[in-house]
């Protein structure tokens, strides 16, 4: 029978390093994320564990089965491991959509030179799989099959697991991974597995991260649908695999087993628990004051007048828009006059054309926090014109819109929705901050609507996300700028230096780019 620790001292041992990472950890993290994190990973999780291991006299290899496995069982574990990132990867966004909330990556994850993201690669993929299987299903799992069943095994190992992350939102996805990591080593006893299984679902997380910090413009198939349904595939044909290859494991259990369900066994855990309770708590609360804008008028000007060049998506110059902008105590206004030529413009499968035309717009918002009042947009093309009229409607606001051949019914919204033509200048007044992300109500008074396959205006749930600053070149000049990025498409850009005005806008039709500011 393999010597391993007890469950208690197993739980001990979870426990201190739980709480190491949570402070000790967490601070290295926080002054270099890449660096922290492979000082955590050695220095935190596995050092001491091996440390226990040799206190008592344990042998890692003989009683984890740190061994070298048939090359076939290797590629079982690589196809678990790539099928688990495809799945859970789709959960976890699936997870975002019903929270309606989503925390940026931490400051230091999305690696901005080679040198970052070989580190974040060895890391992520080489060294947390090795430290983190030596303490969990080299370690802690081995105590509690030699002690209990392995389903209790695998169960309290695998919650223990997805507590450890301190991911509240994430939850769902990392037990999914945790019990395919617990079943794989109870069915193979081998260590070395474990490590390839993990190593391999990082990888694919590592290679989308690296993707979005050194190459942004290339388009990755995953996360996406048919990914994940072609993960559920290779799940299932790697278990069945699994099963095939290896016969089912008879594990010796001590004689006198302890008593798991013991406040003197599970006191450890418990605190584990409780933490993270607190942990998911924080999250919560955070997540719910993402999903409202905070947004307040004191470093914006009083009075100022703006002229940006409007251009077509392919960056040619096409007509002028002016804004002049005034802030009063009670309410803020925007009056902007835009003229541009007709143009047709396509990219890969893209396409964007226009009429040439004119555009009034008349905005109000109140002083204090930028709450829309009132909108009114004259549009006149050629052959086209359409009116939009945004007024109260007690605490509410109604768009009324009618164009020259039909009038829509009107929609009702909330003052802090954000509407397509105005929200970049509304925005003027937001606390900027790398990494942010809100979730924001967003309405498009005219659009393709595919649920009535028509069109008309329409209100969708969008996310909003703060990057930079970063430099930016504009007709008025070089700037450092923070960028707003809605899911849809837009962008924005902002001036770091006060008053944060609007330095280009990316709309849906057309890019608005600063030539004056007066």
């Amino acid at each position: 029978m393999k010597k391993t620790l007890s469950i208690l001292q197993a739980n001990r041992l979870y426990l201190a390093i739980l709480l190491l990472v949570v402070s000790l950890g967490a601070l290295l993290q926080s002054l270099s994320l890449t660096w922290g994190l492979l000082i955590t990973e050695f220095g935190i999780i596995l050092l001491p564990t091996l440390w226990l291991l040799r206190h008592n006299k344990i042998n890692i290899r003989k009683s984890s089965g740190l061994k070298k496995p048939r090359a076939s069982l290797l590629l079982v574990a690589g196809m678990l491991g790539s099928g688990a990132w495809l799945v859970t990867s789709l959960v976890e966004i699936l997870i975002v959509q019903i929270s309606g909330y989503a925390f940026p990556a931490p400051v230091g994850m999305i690696p901005t030179t080679p040198f970052q993201a070989v580190l974040l690669f060895i890391g992520l993929v080489i060294v947390a799989p090795i430290c983190e299987e030596i303490l969990f299903r080299g370690t802690i799992q081995p105590a509690y099959q030699n002690h209990t069943s392995g389903g209790i095994a695998i169960l309290v190992t695998s919650l223990m697991f997805a507590i450890f992350h301190l991911r509240f939102q994430g939850l769902p996805a990392l037990l999914i991974l945790s019990f395919l990591l617990g079943f794989t080593y109870w069915r193979t006893q081998s260590l070395t597995i474990t490590m390839v299984l993990h190593a391999a679902t990082n990888f694919l997380a590592a290679i989308v991260v690296i993707r979005a910090g050194l190459f942004p413009t290339v388009e990755l198939p995953i996360p996406s649908l048919p990914a994940g349904a072609f993960g559920v595939m290779m799940l299932v044909v790697g278990l069945v695999l699994l099963q095939r290859l290896l016969p089912r494991p008879q594990i010796d259990q001590q004689e006198k087993s302890e008593k798991l369900f013991s406040w003197k066994t599970l006191w450890p855990i418990l605190l584990a628990g409780l933490l993270f309770i607190v942990v998911a708590f924080q999250e919560v609360s955070a997540g719910i004051r993402q999903s409202t804008l905070h947004l307040q008028s004191r470093n914006l000007p009083v009075s100022a007048q703006w002229t940006y060049e409007i251009q077509h998506k392919g960056g040619v110059p096409i007509g002028f828009a002016k804004c002049q902008w005034h802030m009063g105590e009670e309410f803020t206004n925007l009056s902007c006059q835009r003229e541009h030529e007709g143009f047709e413009y396509q990219s890969g499968n893209s396409y964007f054309s226009s009429l040439a035309g004119t555009s009034t717009m008349n905005v109000e918002w109140l002083t204090e926090n930028l709450n829309l009042v009132s909108l009114t947009q004259h549009n006149l093309f050629d052959t086209f014109q359409s009116d939009w009229k945004i007024s109260n409607v007690g605490e509410d606001l109604q768009l009324n819109l009618q164009t020259q051949n039909e009038i829509f019914d009107p929609i009702t919204f909330s003052p802090t929705t954000l509407v397509q033509e105005e929200w970049s200048w509304r925005l003027m007044g937001f606390s900027f901050g790398d990494g942010t992300s809100y979730s924001i109500d967003y309405l498009n008074p005219l659009t393709w609507r595919e649920n009535t396959q028509d069109s008309g205006p329409l209100i969708e749930k969008d996310r909003m996300t703060i990057r930079g600053p970063e430099r930016i070149i504009v007709p008025a000049g070089e700037f450092d700028a923070w960028k707003i990025i809605l899911s849809k498409g837009q962008t924005a850009w902002y001036s770091v230096e006060e008053p944060s005005i609007l330095l280009r806008f990316d709309a849906t039709m057309f890019d608005f780019l600063l030539i004056e500011a007066e």
